[in-house]
């Protein structure tokens, strides 16, 4: 059986627009002991010099009189990946997620950002960086990893219902990344 090593590994992912391979480098896990980001990176472990700009991002969107109507009558729950709560007090159509992504990528050239991760090869996050989910990929890969496990029967019915129950539809070909 094929040792499995946790590796927590803080990257410094620097993806811009436009390109389908980031660059990534191993930064220092000591906030203190990494360089400060160009103006035009995002790094999330320095609110201080990101922060102060988004009322200038969003301000005209989210408004004095938006913020009264939360304070009102605050939503029962906030979460990051569910606005409508807060596009619905802005307007019919509003799209904060879509708005923000979008002057976000204007004003910033890349994130810097940690991703931690239990990986059985780093050297794949160097050459290949974080990568989509690829449906044929990640089943080759996993059938290797049941033949590595001889207790598990090979039962190529129960594999596609497994598959086809877990699903990939909301996963493949995305990265998912939450800035929350």
């Amino acid at each position: 059986m094929r040792e499995t090593r946790h590796l927590q590994t803080q990257l410094n992912i620097e993806a811009t627009s436009g390109t389908d391979a980031p660059h990534v480098k191993l930064v220092s896990p000591n906030l203190k002991e990494r360089p400060p980001a160009r103006s035009d990176v995002l790094d999330w472990m320095r609110p201080d010099s990101w922060l102060p700009k988004l009322p200038g991002l969003i301000g005209d969107v989210v408004t004095d009189k938006v913020i009264d109507a939360v304070i009102a009558d605050p939503p029962d729950y906030i979460v990051s990946d569910d606005l409508t709560w807060l596009n619905r007090l802005i307007s019919k159509d509003a799209d904060l997620k879509s708005l923000m992504t979008e002057r976000l990528r204007n004003c910033y050239r890349a994130f810097r950002t940690c991703h931690a991760s239990r990986t059985t090869d780093v050297d794949s996050f160097y050459s290949k960086g974080i990568r989509k989910l690829d449906r044929s990929d990640a089943t080759h890969a996993l059938r290797a990893l049941l033949k590595e496990r001889p207790e598990i029967p090979n039962d190529e019915d129960r594999f596609q219902h497994a598959l086809d129950d877990v699903g990939f539809d909301l996963r493949e070909d995305r990265v998912f990344f939450a800035a929350n």
